[in-house]
């Protein structure tokens, strides 16, 4: 196997997969390699200069409550909501795009969440155990009830081509403006 051919095999793995797939796949091959090598099937290990991709490393900061309200505060409409119901119900933002207005039950204040947007696209849930009923606070119930109002789309939170909203797009374009407005972070250029 050609090391250009390694390469493309190790990138195809961690394309649009998880991280712990493409670690998986590097430590598996490499112990196979080194297992070759201790049975004399090859003198060295061909894919010893494949060179890892650089990843950028997560931010592992959480907000104040301070820090919540100030960023409530400068949001607004469809936004605000959106950003309440993920900080207060700890929903996923994918759990929350994917939502339907057949999942949201007025009368007994719930969601419904049995799919999650993943690239524009709606899947299952990340686990089977995220697939239930979330109570709503009254305050959001309220604010979901206003926002059917205004909406003619099956999805409670569509974007303009009426799919679900990009979880990366939401947070570039509306959570990072909105948490620099509120002085929690720095204006990205």
């Amino acid at each position: 196997c050609s090391p250009a051919r390694r390469r493309r095999l190790y990138l195809t793995a961690r394309d649009g997969r998880s991280d712990s797939l493409g670690q998986k796949v590097r430590i598996y091959t490499k112990a196979a390699l080194e297992e070759a090598i201790d049975q004399g099937l090859l003198d060295r290990n061909p894919a010893r200069k494949v060179v890892r991709p650089a990843t950028r490393a997560m931010c592992r900061r959480f907000l104040s409550l301070d820090e919540i309200t100030r960023l409530l505060d400068v949001m607004e409409g469809r936004d605000r909501l959106v950003a309440r119901i993920c900080i207060v119900l700890g929903l996923r933002p994918g759990e929350v795009f994917a939502a339907k207005w057949d999942d949201f039950d007025e009368a007994a204040g719930r969601l419904r969440i049995d799919e999650s947007a993943v690239d524009s696209e709606i899947k299952d849930t990340k686990t089977p155990g995220s697939r239930a009923w979330v109570w709503l606070p009254k305050s959001i119930t309220e604010e979901l009830s206003n926002w059917r109002a205004t909406s003619s789309s099956t999805l409670i939170f569509p974007s303009r081509g009426a799919r679900p909203i990009s979880t990366r797009n939401f947070l570039r374009r509306q959570i990072w403006p909105a948490a620099a407005r509120a002085g929690i972070m720095q204006a990205k250029p």
